[in-house]
C-alpha cells in the first residue's frame, strides 16, 4: 500500500506535536512528512516535501490557512487540504471549501475523528492513483497495439507478392504510394541486438531523413521508403553514412545497412525486401563499415551472369552430386568468360555466386565457418587468383564443403532426401506437393507413398512439423510477434499457424513462450 504524506501546519506547538505523535498515522498507511508553524513556513515545506494532504489551522500568523489553500490551488491542485479551526464559524468553512479544502474539522477534535477524516481522503487518493495507473496502462497497451498493427502492416507489405494487399496495407499506415519506392534493412552487428533506446533513436533519424515507414521485425528495422533509389543513391548513401557515424558516436556500435532494388509498384516491395536481405550476406565477408546497395553488387553483372547455370550448380548440390556440381561450376565460368574477359566483371560475378552459396548455407542451417573458414579472407583470396583456373578451383573447394556438410544428414532414400532438402530450403515460402515431386522427378502420388514409407508421415504433416520446429526456435526471441513468426516460417494465416502449433506442441505459441520452454530449448 502506498504511504500517504501528511503535512501538519499549526501555530501552536503543542497541537502540532499532539497531531504528529498521538494520531496513529501508520494504521491508515500515512505518515507525517513535515510540520509547519505558520502559513509561510507551510508554503516553503510544501515545495520541499510535496505532501499529499495538508492538515492545517485556518488562523495562523503571516499567512492564514485559507491563503495557503488559495495559493496552492493553482500550483499544486493535487494536494488535499483538511482545515482545523477553533472557531465554529460556518463562513470559514464555506470559504475553505470554496478554495478547495476537502474537509473542515473543529478544534479540539478527538484523534479518531481526525484519523477518520484523513483516512477518507487517503482512500480517495489511492483510488485516483489506481485509476490513473489503469488508464496509463490502457493507454500504453493501446499504443503497443497500434504499433503492433503498424509493424504488421509493414511486414505484410514486404512479405506479400499481392499488389492489392500491399496497396491496402500502405494506405492503412499512410505510406505515400508513388511511381517508385524501395526497402532498406537496418541491422545490428552479428550476434548483437539493438537496445530499445537505440531503435527509437534510429527510427527517429530515419523518419527525419526520408519519407518512410518503419517497423521492427526481429533483430532488424525494416524501412519502406518513398523515392527512387537509382536517382537518389548518392544522397541516400550520404544520409545513411551519417546515421552510421552518429550511432557509432552515441552508442559505440555499428549498423549494417542494406538497400534493396527499386520497386515500381507496391507489389514489387517484396522483391526489394528480398534483395536487401540478399546482400546482407556481404557483411559476413566484409564487415559493417559500408552501406550496401543491391544495384551496386548485382546490376553491373546481371547482363553477363548465367542465372540458369547457377540453378544447375545448386540443383547438383541439393542432390549431393559432387561431380555434376563441379561440371556445372566449369560451365558457369565458361559462360561468364564468353560474355566478358574483364577480370573485374568476373570477380564481381564470383562474389554474387558466393553470396548465393552463403544464403544456401543459411537456409540449410550449415555452420558457416565449416564452409568459409575465415569469412573476411574469402574475397581477398578471390582477388588474389592469378587466373580463371585458380579462381574456379577455389569456388569448387567451397562448394565441395557445402556438399560434405549436406552428406552428414540423409534419410536413406535419395528421392526423399531431395524433397527434404527442398522443404528445408523453401519452408518459408509456399510449398506444394506437386513442386516437390517435380524437384525429385517423380509423380506427386508416388512422392506421398515414399514419404509415408520413409518418414512415417505424409508430405503436409512433415512440412508443418518443419515449420513449427523453426517457429519454436524463433519463439526464443521475445521481440518477435506471433504474426511475424508465422510469416517467417511459411504460414500466411496466423490463425491456422496457431492451430497447427497447438496441435503439434500441445499449447499455444504465447503459452509456449511464457512457459519458459523456448528459453531452454
Amino acid at each position: 500500500m502506498d504511504r500517504i504524506k501528511v503535512l501538519i501546519a499549526d501555530d501552536e506547538e503543542n497541537i502540532r506535536t499532539a497531531l504528529e505523535k498521538i494520531v496513529d498515522w501508520n494504521s491508515i498507511g500515512a505518515y507525517v512528512c513535515a510540520t509547519a508553524q505558520n502559513g509561510r513556513d507551510a508554503l516553503e515545506k510544501i515545495k520541499k516535501y510535496l505532501p499529499d494532504i495538508l492538515l492545517m489551522d485556518i488562523r495562523m500568523p503571516g499567512k492564514s490557512g485559507l491563503e495557503v489553500i488559495q495559493e496552492i490551488r493553482d500550483t499544486n491542485p493535487e494536494i488535499r487540504a483538511i482545515v482545523l479551526s477553533g472557531y465554529d464559524d460556518f463562513s470559514y468553512a464555506q470559504q475553505a471549501i470554496r478554495y478547495g479544502a476537502v474537509n473542515y474539522l473543529l478544534k479540539p477534535s478527538p484523534p479518531e475523528k481526525i484519523l477518520a477524516a484523513v483516512d477518507e481522503v487517503c482512500r480517495k487518493i489511492r483510488a485516483e492513483r489506481l485509476q490513473m495507473q489503469e488508464n496509463n496502462q490502457k493507454e500504453h497497451q493501446l499504443l503497443l497495439n497500434r504499433k503492433e498493427l503498424h509493424d504488421k502492416a509493414v511486414a505484410e507489405i514486404v512479405l506479400t507478392h499481392h499488389e492489392q494487399l500491399a496497396v491496402q496495407k500502405a494506405e492503412e499506415i499512410g505510406f505515400p504510394i508513388g511511381s517508385s519506392q524501395f526497402c532498406m534493412l537496418i541491422s545490428p552487428p552479428e550476434h548483437i541486438l539493438f537496445f530499445e533506446e537505440q531503435k527509437k533513436y534510429i527510427i527517429q533519424c530515419l523518419e527525419k531523413m526520408f519519407t518512410c515507414q518503419t517497423a521492427c521485425l526481429g533483430e532488424s528495422i525494416v524501412v519502406i521508403v518513398s523515392g527512387n533509389v537509382n536517382e537518389e543513391k548518392a544522397a541516400i548513401q550520404k544520409q545513411l553514412l551519417k546515421l552510421k557515424a552518429d550511432i557509432s558516436h552515441l552508442f559505440n556500435t555499428s549498423l549494417s545497412v542494406t538497400v534493396g532494388s527499386n520497386a515500381g509498384t507496391m507489389g514489387e516491395m517484396y522483391q526489394s525486401y528480398q534483395d536487401a536481405l540478399k546482400i546482407r550476406g556481404m557483411f559476413f565477408f566484409l564487415g559493417t563499415d559500408f552501406v550496401m546497395f543491391y544495384d551496386s553488387i548485382y546490376s553491373k553483372v546481371m547482363d553477363i551472369y548465367p542465372a540458369e547455370a547457377e540453378k544447375e550448380i545448386f540443383s547438383a548440390v541439393e542432390q549431393r552430386n559432387s561431380s555434376r556440381c563441379m561440371e556445372q561450376i566449369d560451365s558457369f565460368f565458361a559462360q561468364v568468360s564468353d560474355k566478358s574477359e574483364n577480370k573485374a566483371s568476373i570477380i564481381q560475378t564470383t562474389i554474387v555466386l558466393i553470396l548465393s552459396a552463403y544464403r544456401f548455407v543459411l537456409q540449410y542451417q550449415i555452420e558457416t565457418q565449416a564452409v568459409f573458414d575465415s569469412p573476411f579472407s574469402v574475397f581477398e583470396e578471390i582477388q588474389r587468383s592469378k587466373n580463371r583456373k585458380e579462381l574456379v578451383e577455389k569456388i569448387k573447394f567451397i562448394f565441395g564443403r557445402v556438399i560434405a556438410a549436406l552428406n552428414s544428414s540423409k534419410t536413406g532414400n535419395e528421392l526423399v532426401d531431395i524433397v527434404v532438402d527442398y522443404i528445408q530450403k523453401k519452408y518459408m515460402d509456399e510449398v506444394f506437393l506437386s513442386d516437390a515431386a517435380q524437384k525429385a522427378g517423380i509423380t506427386p502420388a508416388y512422392l506421398s507413398t515414399l514419404f509415408k514409407q520413409t518418414l512415417g508421415q505424409n508430405f503436409v504433416d512433415y512440412l508443418n512439423a518443419v515449420r513449427i520446429e523453426k517457429a519454436c526456435a524463433l519463439l526464443k526471441d521475445s521481440r518477435l510477434k506471433t504474426y511475424e513468426i508465422a510469416y517467417r516460417v511459411g504460414f500466411r494465416d496466423e490463425k491456422y499457424f496457431m492451430k497447427v502449433f497447438k496441435k503439434l506442441i500441445g499449447i499455444s505459441p504465447s503459452e509456449y513462450k511464457q512457459s519458459g520452454i523456448a528459453a531452454r530449448v
